[in-house]
């Protein structure tokens, strides 16, 4: 197949919508490195790859490459092929940094958007040609122009009363969030949790930003009470947990496990950091326990005469006729 060169995009146009895209206000990284080509704009269908993406006078060309091993691209790419599909469309995104601008020639330019893929199209000059869409959601006609209302000079806007505020030095004062004029990005925000994309008046946008006003504050509120009732739960396990490792440490000097100097080491590590050692510590061991140990020799076994009996230390010797009268009777009998 012969290469072909697509226009994706023409800065001189303006499209159906109202406004042009300057082609050195497209955001093209993201596209280059995934340069999917589609057809109508359909998701999850791709015919092709797009290729030598560049910028030439007012125009934004590619090359189409189409997957010929796949029975509809092949059936697309034969219609481009034979001169029955001529035209091409790109899917701009709308990010935090998407705004409109009015052009020299009084029409609104969009600048800063972002390219996620080009497209076959059948007709080209009609809405089609320029798809748009913000947090993952095409955006249909009349959302578009309600983001572009936003955007006009403020002598065309409809007309709307003052917003005032009140003071003690004049009543009749205006604040200056008058002057401030919605980005493309917060009427786009605005649209997506209710606002009526044909909205002109200042009424409408007003009672949607107090109904999130009210949610908000409902929201904020009931964080609140959650995160103090956690809080008083926390405390209330710590205190639990404070009481209860004291008393394990106190055991543990007490069963001989660690000594009294040990304890300020061992409450520093926590509950569970000082039950997991302690549990594994010996208690300490009874003299008698050691005497009466057949297999403690080292300690001192049970001695079978007199002379094992005196080499044995006092301590032991004293345990051994304490422990076993019977066992030291026999050694003198």
């Amino acid at each position: 197949m012969s290469k072909k060169s697509f226009i994706l995009n023409d800065e001189t146009k303006v499209n159906s919508y109202g406004f042009r895209v300057p082609n050195d206000k497209i955001k093209l990284d993201r596209f280059k490195e995934n340069a999917v080509l589609l057809y109508m704009h359909r998701r999850g269908e791709v015919h092709g790859r797009w290729e030598n993406i560049r910028i030439e006078g007012t125009k934004l060309l590619a090359d189409p490459v189409f997957d010929l091993d796949d029975p509809e691209s092949k059936k697309i790419a034969g219609k481009v092929e034979r001169g029955f599909l001529k035209g091409a469309s790109i899917y701009l995104h709308f990010t935090k940094e998407t705004t409109f601008h009015e052009g020299a020639d009084g029409n609104l330019e969009l600048h800063n958007s972002e390219a996620f893929e080009g497209s076959i199209v059948d007709i080209p000059s009609n809405a089609d040609c320029v798809k748009l869409f913000a947090d993952d959601k095409e955006m249909d006609s009349k959302e578009i122009r309600g983001i572009m209302l936003s955007a006009m000079p403020q002598d065309e806007k409809p007309e709307r009363p003052p917003i005032k505020t009140y003071d003690k030095q004049d009543k009749s004062k205006t604040t200056k969030m008058e002057k401030f004029k919605l980005s493309a990005q917060a009427v786009a925000v605005l649209v997506g949790v209710g606002l009526s994309a044909s909205a002109e008046t200042e009424n409408e946008v007003n009672n949607l930003i107090e109904q999130l006003g009210t949610k908000l504050t409902a929201e904020m509120t009931a964080h609140q009470l959650e995160k103090t009732a956690r809080e008083g739960l926390q405390n209330q396990i710590n205190a639990e947990k404070a009481v209860a490792l004291t008393a394990l440490v106190d055991q543990a000097v007490t069963d001989g496990k660690i000594s009294a100097t040990q304890k300020e080491t061992f409450v520093a590590l926590g509950f569970d950091g000082a039950k997991s050692i302690i549990d594994g510590l010996p208690g300490k061991t009874s003299l008698g326990s050691q005497v009466n140990n057949p297999g403690g020799a080292a300690l001192g076994a049970e001695p079978k005469n007199v002379d094992e009996f005196a080499a044995m230390p006092l301590e032991q010797q004293l345990a051994f006729k304490n422990n076993n009268p019977t066992g030291y009777a026999k050694l003198f009998a």
